[in-house]
């Protein structure tokens, strides 16, 4: 394909949105190393990452759940951390909360929960 145009996409991903979402996706992937499903021919990674959306080359629904999920690639200390915590990792909040290394009270100061009794410090 000599050039890739947004049109030749929204066939496979109607929502213009979620395309770009899901080729910023592709892209982040692809600069850290994923093998490219269609000839790279000097391309820039998002530019490969349009192609492959648009010649239907990568499974869309996996791209989709690895941009809401996160790719899986947890190292052992953070996935420890859910464990211990007693937290979900299919839920991508809780994941995003028990990786912020935060004791109770910052965690409290952060949200403005029980802020001291001379007033808010700033």
């Amino acid at each position: 394909m000599a050039r890739v145009t947004v049109e030749d996409c929204i066939e496979q991903i109607s929502n213009r949105f979620e395309l770009v979402l899901l080729a910023a996706q592709r892209t982040r992937e692809l600069g850290k190393g994923a093998l490219p499903a269609v000839e790279k021919e000097d391309d820039k990674n998002s530019v490969i990452a349009l192609r492959e959306i648009a010649d239907d080359e990568i499974p869309l629904d996996e791209l989709r759940r690895k941009l809401v999920y996160g790719t899986g690639s947890q190292d052992d200390e953070s996935a420890g951390d859910v464990d211990k915590l007693g937290l979900s990792a299919d839920d991508p909040l809780e994941r995003a909360l028990a990786s912020l290394d935060l004791n109770g009270d910052q965690h409290n100061e952060a949200w403005g929960v029980g802020a001291a009794e001379d007033g808010p410090s700033r």
